[in-house]
Formats: C-alpha cells, sequence, structure tokens
C-alpha cells in the first residue's frame, strides 16, 4: 500500500485459525486505507472535475470510465469533454474529497500531475462612492486592483493503463 507495508507475526496450533486470522489481519489493514464514509444526504455530496491525460483510444477511455464509476466513492462520472488525449469529468462523490484522493493515491492506474484553478473571467469594474452617490465619470476612477477568486479547481491526472 501507498501508505507503507503492514507486517504482524502470528502464533496457533491450528493452521486453519492461523489463515484465517492473517487473512482477518490483512482486511482490518485495507479496511483502514480503502473504506469509505458514505454520505446518507445527497446535498452533502461533493462534485469536482477530474482531467486524466493519457487517453488515447476508446478502449483506454472505457476502461478509465468503467474504473472511475466502479471507485466506491463515486455515486456518478459525467463526461464533460474528450479530445482523443484526455477526458474531462464531472464526478459526483459518496464521500469528502479527501478520501476519494485517498483511494487514487493507494492506486497505480491514475497519478496525480496538478491542481488547475480555472479564474472566472467576467471582471466588474468597481466605481468609487462619493457621500451617498456613485460615481461613474470613468476619467475620474482609481486604478484598484481587482481581487478574482479562482472560481474552480480541475485536478489533472495521467492514466496509466
Amino acid at each position: 500500500m501507498a501508505t507503507g507495508n503492514r507486517h504482524w507475526s502470528l502464533e496457533d496450533n491450528d493452521y486453519q485459525r492461523l489463515i484465517n486470522k492473517a487473512i482477518d489481519q490483512a482486511a482490518d489493514a485495507m479496511g483502514v486505507v480503502f473504506a469509505i464514509n458514505a454520505r446518507a444526504d445527497k446535498q452533502s455530496l461533493a462534485t469536482i472535475k477530474l482531467n486524466v491525460q493519457g487517453v488515447s483510444s476508446i478502449v483506454k477511455y472505457r476502461q478509465l470510465q468503467e474504473y472511475l464509476t466502479e471507485l466506491s466513492a463515486v455515486d456518478s462520472a459525467k463526461t464533460l469533454m474528450v479530445d482523443g488525449k484526455s477526458v474531462e469529468f464531472e464526478l459526483l462523490l459518496r464521500s469528502e474529497k479527501k478520501a476519494f484522493f485517498s483511494l487514487l493515491k493507494n492506486d497505480a492506474t491514475l497519478t496525480k500531475m496538478a491542481e488547475v484553478a480555472i479564474q472566472d473571467e467576467a471582471i466588474k469594474p468597481t466605481f468609487p462612492v462619493v457621500g451617498n452617490d456613485v460615481q461613474t465619470d470613468v476619467n475620474s476612477i482609481e486604478q484598484q486592483p481587482v481581487k478574482v477568486e479562482p472560481k474552480e479547481l480541475i485536478y489533472q491526472y495521467r492514466l496509466n493503463i
């Protein structure tokens, strides 16, 4: 697992009980890493945009789509864009984003590349207020830096299959 190797030792006189204990230990260790706490109410589901590079064929696209929809953290995967080299999905998650990204990190199917912030392109001019009136003379508007907040993040990954 990406979180490291797990080691333990067990002792028992009965071989079958020993095997069962080992299987229980392995399942518990994997459950800590891969378990998802699903949300019951639809309002608390997270939505993210995921852009995956290296999707160069229909076969790879289908494999990726099946992979994403089979993840326990994913409720649905909607294709937003396909361009022959990459695919962009809008994913509705059953869990928090952190749990989803933990699943991807512990699997070799996708490799994280970057997070890209998409800016809101509509920048509205601000007019200084003089008394109770808004001054609208364009020549008298003071130039003030406009802070533009990121509209959304697109998480970029590379397909490894």
